[in-house]
Parts: C-alpha cells; sequence; structure tokens
C-alpha cells in the first residue's frame, strides 16, 4: 500500500508548557466552536496545534502551512508559514520500541490572540508542498443555537 503525505491539527484555547517537557492541552475544539455574540466577533485566544508526516525521501524544497479563515479566497490565505523538519525520528502512535526513520513529522504551534471572525464558516488548515493541497483540519464556526 502507498504512503500519502498526511496532516491534522487540534484546535484549542490554550497551550502550555508544564514542569518535565509535558504539554497540556486546554480546551480542545471538536468539530464546532460555537459564538454566542452577533459577527465580526473577537475570540480572545485559539491555538492551532498542526502535525504532518511525509515520507522523509519525498520531501520538497518547501512545505507551507495555510490557515484560511471564513470568507478567504482559496489563493489568499489569511496566515501562511514555512514548515520545517525535525531531525528526530518519526514514531507511530503504539510504536513503543521503534521508530520509523522513513518518515519526518513537521509541527506547528500557531496562536491567533486576538481572532476576529467576519462571519460563520470555517477555519481551515491546509499543507502545500508544491503545488498539492493537503488538508490537515478544520473547525466550524457557528452562532450558537438559541436555547431560550
Amino acid at each position: 500500500m502507498a504512503f500519502h503525505p498526511y496532516g491534522y491539527t487540534i484546535f484549542c484555547d490554550d497551550l502550555r508548557k508544564e514542569v518535565g517537557n509535558k504539554r497540556s492541552i486546554i480546551g480542545v475544539y471538536e468539530k464546532v466552536l460555537y459564538v454566542t455574540e452577533e459577527f465580526p466577533v473577537a475570540i480572545p485566544k485559539l491555538v492551532l496545534l498542526t502535525s504532518y508526516i511525509e515520507l522523509k525521501n519525498d520531501h520538497p524544497d518547501k512545505v507551507d502551512l495555510l490557515v484560511y479563515l471564513p470568507g478567504d479566497e482559496d489563493e489568499k490565505p489569511s496566515l501562511r508559514a514555512e514548515l520545517v523538519y525535525s531531525k528526530v525520528p518519526f514514531s507511530e502512535p503504539n510504536d513503543i520500541d521503534t521508530s520509523d526513520d522513513t518518515k519526518i513529522k513537521m509541527n506547528a504551534e500557531i496562536t491567533l490572540s486576538p481572532l476576529i471572525l467576519a462571519k460563520e464558516g470555517k477555519i481551515k488548515v491546509r499543507i502545500q508542498r508544491g503545488s498539492e493541497i493537503i488538508r490537515a483540519g478544520a473547525l466550524t464556526i457557528k452562532t450558537a443555537p438559541d436555547v431560550t
């Protein structure tokens, strides 16, 4: 079976570095972030923890992380950042004693503070490697349902 590069993003309220090389991820969003105010709305802080995995021998010269906010055009992300790979061997989850030196993993921790959202829609995270675009997560922004 052929390997295909992939990525994923955890959307959360905060990320804290703790003693002993531990990180605490606070307030993780699953699929939807509900807002209770009218748009445009300011979110005090949103953290995007993105990981991207590809084959080491198929690494292009440049890999970019793209973040699209609701209303962004396909060609104009709100944020573009170059990903730089770590030379630490990649380990698949559940691989306790082995690491896979055929893959590389790139991580990005992006803090958007404050985050101004003009309208409902999706925050989309994409990885661009050459002309290829890889989906790496999305968070839907919606007005909270009226519970009265």
